[in-house]
């Protein structure tokens, strides 16, 4: 009996366009409506106002660079487009310096159906500037475990990492690299938090994002071994014909 194929898992990142009449552009005041697709369906992202802060998201054509295939190791990959990228400046509150980290959670809601585990939240391009463009923080939801530790193309190279307070940070100047989070359990919503520094200024720290569902196909070499396996199948089970019309001839022979 011939053993089921091993499967590698593709991701590929959902266009975030807004459907039914909705855009990033009103995301403040109301959810985006998307279409999952991947079978998932449609479904919302909501923003929800954490210490005041709030989000000016930037169209995501700008950012062509996000357009890539990245090996993420024991024969995955990754497809990012265009389409599939945000990104945001998160807005910080005036003249408040004193009230802590400002922001958004952004939750993904499907109509119906659920959010396969092993889907990937891709979160970069954390800023590091100081004053004027503060620090931003990245926050996974309970629903995601540890990052993958492949770093994938972004706007920028410092590497991301979990400071002791839980958040994740650029670790340099400038903007940092993208990492993926997984879902750890199959669910049908979940949520992250996108923060900024708030300043004596109304200041925007900048993160990038993306959402990629997965989808299971048998790796190149599996079908390889599965088209010698029907192949050697297919051979024994003409010998075995073979045998069994030589017997019955000769049988009637004598």
């Amino acid at each position: 009996m011939m053993a089921a194929p091993a499967l590698a898992a593709t991701y590929t990142t959902v266009d975030l366009t807004g459907i039914d009449g909705t855009s990033w552009s009103n995301i403040n005041d109301q959810p985006v409506r998307i279409d999952f697709g991947a079978g998932l369906g449609t479904g919302t992202i909501t923003l929800t106002s954490f210490n005041g802060g709030g989000a000016t998201p930037v169209p995501t054509d700008e950012f062509s660079q996000f357009n890539y295939t990245a090996d993420l190791g024991n024969g995955n990959s990754l497809v990012s487009t265009t389409s599939g990228t945000g990104y945001t400046l998160i807005e910080t509150p005036q003249f408040s310096p004193d009230i802590g980290l400002s922001g958004f959670d952004l939750t993904f809601t499907l109509d119906s159906g659920e959010f396969q585990a092993g889907s990937l939240f891709l979160a970069g391009s954390l800023g590091l500037r100081g004053v004027l463009t503060p620090q931003s923080f990245f926050s996974p939801g309970d629903e995601f475990a540890a990052p993958l530790s492949v770093s994938l193309p972004g706007q920028g190279v410092a590497p991301l990492v979990q400071g002791a307070d839980g958040l994740y940070v650029s670790s340099g100047p400038y903007r940092s690299e993208t990492r993926a989070f997984a879902l750890a359990d199959d669910t049908n919503s979940f949520s992250v938090r996108l923060l900024s520094e708030p300043t004596w200024s109304k200041s925007r720290g900048a993160i990038s994002f993306s959402f990629a569902s997965v989808s299971a196909v048998p790796e190149p070499a599996t079908w390889a071994m599965m088209i010698v396996g029907f192949g050697l199948s297919g051979a024994a089970i003409r010998g075995r014909r073979g045998a069994g019309l030589r017997t019955a001839q000769s049988l009637s022979a004598t």
